[in-house]
């Protein structure tokens, strides 16, 4: 900042200006962030009479694009056009980017097709393919890639990346694959063991590989993601980012806490998503006291201050039982975020304390904080597990109504558990009809874990069937539906509902639970005799059976078929 200021005060010292100096003023406020003062700079350019050239319009268009200020955007365009100079390919390049970064892509498209539809250069193409990418037109930025590929304009790393980005977004496995093979024939995923000594070349191969493998992960391929990265000896922090993350989202938390350790071990330092990763599998596992390490280590780091770290502790800490230490976090927090209200909101919803869940919830809007949709889904849970139904259908109500959220299908999904819970079977059958999206497997589990605890036999075999037509091989509509038979007294159709659920071929997932010991996790699955200290974790088992029966304890038999299974 003190060298733009020193150039502030070369530029007023100067006698006389020209085109270059009002040109090197522009583009240094506007690479230092001052893009207030970029455009402010154009206008006064303009005003004393110098005209602006490509440069020009190319860093001013750089600082709206920034200030995401389309009326700035269409005063400088109207400057273009008197200059005659909409058709550089330059400023062209610039006027796409500038409005599909204040979100006016119809513009973006406007120009594209004008001026650079029959262009050769793939810089507009690339432009207007980030557009596309940053307004969420995924579709639209796929088909302009298949145009590209058809008037055999060049691919290049901002193309490969832009387009692996639009089809991890759209989850194609198959279509990532395909365009692999296209990046691999055109020579952009040369690995190091390529003897590529060329040190640009070998970032802009990094790029596209972490783009790949990225895309990959967003699959959930994690086979793929690790062929990838083993590929790569010249790794870099996003590298491992990446293959963390896909264990996490693969559900390997133990295996994305190890890969972060190898990282830390080869020198690099986790950034903030590294971080968020590995704060996720430490809630997701359970692990306190390696989350406080973590937590150690993000101080030490300097990320404790970000707002997504923050959030991320929040919830580890929640998740982790330590309620205490989630709210020391928030209470820390400098400037919160819907994101960080949302964490504690959700912390308290998770501990079942409905009373502060919704105190948070009231706090965040009293700050100014309009909640978003994760937000009122937090609502609902807290509502649902506290009992307060009446409470939940009116903020249920209010997503629309006031907050102008369309309620996703976890929302109604929260719903019917909220009435569920408290025995309105009927009334969730009704609400589930009346939804305005077909219901999917989650709010039919839902009525039907509730049909199953309240006895309600003819809802719980409609729930069953519409569990079993969406998704066959789920095996909980089965165990769900004989256990109702079962309470009910019904035991020969319990039986005759397994029986239909072996012959079909379909096996109940074994129940595992885990504990960490020394930094090393311990997986328990039912009836399990692979741990190393099976006898004495079975002498122990016989031992605390043994004092709970002393105690009084009567085990629960209603549902005594599972253990046939």
């Amino acid at each position: 900042m003190r060298k733009v200021n020193d150039s502030w005060k070369v530029f007023t010292s100067m006698e006389e200006h020209n085109e270059v100096s009002w040109n090197a003023l522009i583009s240094g406020f506007t690479e230092n962030g001052l893009y207030a003062k970029a455009f402010d700079s154009f206008l006064e350019m303009i005003e004393k009479g110098f005209t602006p050239n490509k440069f020009t319009f190319v860093s001013v268009l750089k600082a709206i694009g920034k200030l995401h200020d389309v009326s700035k955007g269409k005063h400088v365009h109207k400057c273009i056009i008197e200059s005659d100079m909409e058709s550089d390919v330059f400023v062209g390049t610039g006027l796409i980017d500038m409005y599909s970064k204040c979100g006016d892509i119809s513009d973006a498209r406007s120009v594209f097709d004008t001026y650079f539809i029959a262009c050769s250069l793939n810089m507009p193409w690339n432009a207007m393919l980030s557009g596309y990418i940053q307004c969420n037109c995924i579709q639209e930025a796929l088909e302009l890639y298949l145009r590209m590929c058809e008037s055999n304009i060049k691919s290049d790393v901002y193309t490969y990346c832009s387009v692996f980005t639009a089809i991890a977004t759209m989850k194609s496995l198959r279509l990532v694959r395909q365009v692999h093979g296209i990046v691999k024939k055109s020579g952009y995923e040369s690995y190091d063991n390529d003897n590529d000594t060329d040190t640009d070349n070998d970032t802009v191969s990094l790029s596209v590989r972490n783009a790949i493998g990225d895309a990959y992960s967003k699959c959930g391929s994690l086979e793929d993601v690790k062929k990838v990265f083993d590929k790569v000896k010249e790794r870099d922090v996003v590298s491992w980012t990446i293959l963390m993350s896909c264990y996490s989202r693969c559900l390997q938390w133990e295996e994305a806490l190890v890969i972060f350790s190898e990282m830390r071990k080869d020198g690099f330092t986790p950034n903030q998503f590294t971080f968020s990763n590995a704060l996720v599998a430490c809630a997701s596992l359970c692990f306190l006291e390696y989350g406080r390490q973590l937590h150690g280590l993000i101080w030490k780091t300097g990320w404790n201050t970000d707002n997504c770290i923050e959030s991320g502790l929040i919830d580890m800490y929640a998740k982790c039982g330590s309620i205490n230490d989630a709210k020391i976090v928030f209470e820390s927090v400098n400037n919160h975020d819907v994101v960080t209200w949302t964490s504690i909101i959700s912390s308290y919803a998770q501990h079942g304390d409905v009373v502060n869940a919704l105190e948070m919830f009231k706090k965040m809007k009293d700050n100014g904080f309009e909640p978003n949709s994760i937000t009122m889904l937090c609502v609902l849970f807290a509502c649902s597990h506290g009992g307060r139904v009446e409470e939940g259908l009116y903020y249920f109500k209010t997503m629309k109504e006031i907050y102008n959220l369309v309620p996703q299908m976890e929302h109604y999904s929260c719903v019917v558990d909220m009435l569920g819970r408290v025995g309105r079977i009927n009334d969730a059958y009704v609400f589930i009809k009346k939804m305005d999206v077909e219901p999917n497997v989650m709010v039919w589990e839902n009525l039907l874990g509730a049909c199953r605890v309240y006895g309600n036999i003819e809802l719980g075999e409609i729930a069953a069937k519409k569990i079993i037509s969406i998704n066959p091989h789920d095996s909980s509509p089965y165990v769900l539906l004989s256990n109702a038979y079962v309470q009910r007294g019904s035991f020969m159709e319990g039986i005759g509902v397994r029986n239909v659920m072996k012959e079909r071929g379909v096996k109940k997932e074994a129940g595992c639970s885990w504990i960490c010991v020394r930094g090393r996790v311990h997986k328990f699955y039912a009836k399990d005799e692979e741990h190393e200290e099976k006898d004495e974790l079975y002498f122990v088992l016989d031992v605390l059976k043994e004092k709970l029966r002393d105690m009084g304890y009567i085990p629960d038999l209603r549902y005594v078929l599972e253990s046939d299974y």
